[in-house]
């Protein structure tokens, strides 16, 4: 027979009585442990030894009684069945003693009983202790939502109150490059990341420039560098206007955004999130967020990345608006220095000595250089260089118009060449074994006549934004003025000294009589005007078949 656990504790001053209490029980199977108390203490110190299935007690003791036992159980918040087992039991201490907690009563002339009501209150005591665990369960459940309910709370007030202070600060200046570190820090607060980078969309809206850069730094991904949409992890953003989540793949040769993406591959960031810059529907930016765990970056960030973006997308909205604001005024006071240089001097290298000057305050200048085009309408003459050297391309060097000239001069608008298309112009490449990466070429035009050309070339590869050719070619149509004006003058101071020379020829001739005189004379003014290395003069003789040299 397969017994059964039981450990009962009995009330009794009898050794006798318990030990008849004990035989009944194991009678039914039970296997049973069991111990004896007649007092409170003992009782007590008896219920804090161990874990008691059942209470069986004596009704009244001389030191101790049932309703004492109950009373102690009570005090130790115990739920242990009591029965009471007594040689008489009235009807008053029954219905106390019901009221005080005991569950059954039986005689100690009938304790056959005992097992039957033993085993009901074992199964009931079961009952109550499972549906105390359930409930006990239930509370612990309720627990842990509260407590996950409270972190949640007070995660997402620590969240708002940090999206807050991002505000806080983007609202303190216009210019994004003085808070975009203190922006950073609190947005890694909440969006943890091993690399962010966020980048503006440039004035071509083909490219995008990568404006600020945390974590870890990569060669050629650096602040500053130019990347088109379509090597852009947010190439999609612009048509969906949301963020998302991505996972870089083995890098494909065939794909030029997979190709670039190479590095960041090689570097373990694999995992992250980009949302775009979205300032008043217009696209402005991107944030890129990139970790080398993949259990970092979840939708939550990725909800949290767009409610920062919008306000980044603020930020670099209003610092775009004030950069254009002080660009604006920079370009008009270069304009006005050029026009002051102009009006005071009519030295053409002095107004583009102080072009060169002025440009290099909005933008990478390392050489600037302009030429004429001579009347034969086929050939540049270079006029004016300043800047870095380029072998073969010095001052008053005379060259053919090809290629670039000629598109720039058909066109009679400004033309950028950077970046891969401009290395891959095989004539380029003087200028790039000098260190040149990026150049505009501007018309200079006089009464919508292309007259000659300009250009402004930087080391820095891809250096140009479509306004720095605006402005170029607004000081192109500037100085033209001063370059017509420059020929002009020159051409009259010409004129006029050309006059003079065939005047002063004429009083020779008619002041001497001396033929030589008259040769050596002429030929001293003639070098005034034409630049030669040897004059001869002959004669014809009198059959015009023979000419002799008489000088």
């Amino acid at each position: 027979m397969d017994r059964r656990q039981l450990s009962i504790l009995i009330v009794d001053e009898s050794d006798r009585d318990a030990v008849l209490l004990e035989r009944v029980l194991r009678q039914e199977g039970y296997d049973l442990t069991s111990q004896r108390v007649d007092t409170a203490e003992s009782l007590r110190r008896a219920l804090r030894t161990r874990d008691w299935d059942l209470v069986v007690s004596e009704c009244r003791l001389p030191r101790f009684s049932a309703y004492k036992a109950l009373e102690t159980i009570g005090e130790l918040a115990l739920d242990i069945p009591l029965i009471v087992v007594s040689e008489t039991v009235d009807e008053i201490d029954v219905v106390a003693l019901v009221k005080a907690g005991a569950v059954d009563f039986i005689r100690k002339d009938n304790v056959s009983l005992l097992a039957s009501t033993v085993k009901r209150e074992i199964r009931a005591s079961g009952r109550r202790r499972e549906e105390m665990q359930a409930e006990l369960d239930q509370q612990q459940v309720r627990a842990a939502d509260v407590e996950r309910a409270n972190a949640q709370a007070q995660k997402l007030t620590s969240e708002n109150a940090v999206i807050a202070e991002i505000g806080r600060v983007i609202s303190s200046t216009l210019k994004f490059d003085a808070i975009s570190v203190a922006v950073a820090e609190h947005i890694k607060s909440v969006v943890p990341y091993d690399r962010l980078s966020m980048a503006v969309l440039v004035d071509d809206g083909d490219s995008i420039r990568v404006r600020f850069v945390d974590g870890i730094q990569l060669p050629g991904r650096e602040a500053g560098h130019l990347l088109t949409h379509e090597q852009s992890v947010t190439v999609h953003a612009p048509r969906t206007g949301k963020g998302h989540l991505f996972e870089l793949e083995q890098p494909d040769a065939e794909s030029p955004q997979s190709m670039y993406q190479q590095p960041f591959y090689d570097a373990g960031l694999k995992y992250g999130l980009a949302v775009p810059l979205v300032s008043n529907g217009q696209l402005v930016g991107s944030m890129v967020f990139r970790s080398l765990r993949p259990d970092v970056l979840t939708r939550h960030e990725l909800r949290l990345a767009e409610r920062i973006a919008a306000l980044v997308a603020g930020a670099l909205a209003a610092d775009r608006l004030y950069q254009q604001t002080q660009r604006e005024a920079r370009e008009n006071g270069v304009l006005a220095a050029i026009g002051r240089a102009m009006g005071s001097t009519l030295d053409i290298k002095t107004v583009y000595d102080c072009a060169f000057d002025a440009l290099k305050d909005l933008m990478p200048v390392d050489r600037l250089s302009a030429a004429l085009i001579l009347p034969d309408g086929e050939h540049l003459a270079t006029n004016y260089i300043s800047g870095l050297p380029v072998p073969k391309y010095a001052a008053d060097e005379v060259y053919l118009i090809k290629d670039v000239q000629l598109i720039v001069i058909d066109s009679k608008v400004g033309h950028l060449w950077q970046g891969d298309e401009y290395e891959n112009l095989s004539h380029r490449s003087i200028y790039i074994a000098s260190g040149l990466r990026s150049q505009i070429s501007v018309p200079l035009i006089s009464e919508d006549k292309v007259i000659g050309m300009m250009w402004i070339r930087s080391k820095k590869r891809s250096a140009y934004s479509t306004k720095d050719l605006a402005l170029a070619e607004r000081v192109g149509l500037q100085i033209s003025g001063a370059v017509a004006k420059s020929i002009l003058y020159e051409e009259t101071q010409r004129q006029a000294e050309e006059r003079e020379v065939v005047a002063e020829i004429g009083r020779i001739i008619s002041s001497s009589q001396d033929v030589q005189d008259v040769f050596n004379g002429f030929a001293e003014q003639v070098s005034k005007v034409v630049s030669f290395d040897r004059v001869s003069i002959g004669t014809l003789d009198e059959g015009e078949s023979t000419i002799q040299s008489v000088f």
